[in-house]
């Protein structure tokens, strides 16, 4: 990691954690050089990609504007939002729930532009069902996803349903909270391929119900994964108390 990105995490975290306010103002360029022990221009070049992802503003004579990340950033930045909420679990909890109704949304609509499911969609069906493990369940889950995508055709689906697999594989406690109860992700995806099938009302009843309670599970799962990844951590950060070295015997005026 160069310099410039070291400091660009520092202060993308800062924004995302609401450390810097929207409304209020960076340091200046200077300030930020001094803080950081680095040169202006390389406090420019970090400046530069925060404004192009819409989190700061700056202008001549004005100074560096924060921007709310929740009404000026995109989903690139979802991975890094997790990361700057590690010590915060009920914030980071509150994030993927937003993320999980809307993980719903395009669940329901990616059924409805399927076409009849294909035996090579069968077979991706049949390993989920039979993996075991997080890991395994993940990766079969994420292939099945990949093929059920290209068979249903749609470019923005396929987008979106791409950056919920990224925060899958890179935010820490994600692919547990998703794929621990096995037997809860086997039942919704049961409810997912035979609303392919059926295309029915009921169905699409049942296969929103499923989804519903798979949400409630996950996020109750990573809240829970959070808060215990929490406590260890300070655990360790928590500096541990020298021993006290036992009195000396003896000395001048002791007894043989």
């Amino acid at each position: 990691m160069t310099v410039a990105s070291d400091i660009e995490r520092t202060l993308l975290r800062r924004i995302l954690r609401g450390e810097y306010e929207p409304g209020t103002r960076l340091p200046t360029v200077r300030q930020l050089a001094t803080e950081f022990g680095t040169t202006i221009p390389t406090i420019q070049r970090t400046i530069a990609r925060l404004e192009a992802q819409g989190l700061i503003r700056a202008r001549q004579g004005s100074g560096l504007l924060v921007l709310d990340p929740k009404a000026n950033g995109n989903i690139n930045l979802l991975s890094d939002w997790f990361d700057a909420l590690w010590d915060q679990p009920t914030r980071a909890t509150d994030l993927l729930d937003q993320v999980l109704t809307i993980r719903v949304a395009i669940s329901m609509a990616l059924v409805d532009l399927m076409p009849p499911p294909t035996p090579e969609l069968a077979v991706g069906f049949s390993e989920v069902m039979t993996a075991e493990g997080v890991e395994a369940i993940r990766d079969a889950d994420v292939r099945f996803s990949q093929q059920m995508l290209e068979h249903a055709g749609n470019f923005a689906i396929t987008i979106l349903f791409n950056t919920v697999e990224h925060l899958v594989r890179t935010v820490d406690g994600l692919a547990y909270a998703f794929y621990a109860d096995a037997a809860l992700h086997r039942r919704t995806l049961t409810a997912f391929l035979e609303h392919s099938i059926q295309h029915s009302e009921e169905s699409r009843k049942k296969l929103h119900a499923a989804l519903v309670e798979w949400n409630a599970a996950a996020t109750g799962r990573f809240r829970a994964y959070r808060e215990m990844a929490l406590t260890e951590r300070r655990a360790r950060e928590q500096p541990t108390e020298a021993p006290k070295k036992p009195k000396k015997r003896g000395g001048r005026g002791a007894r043989a």
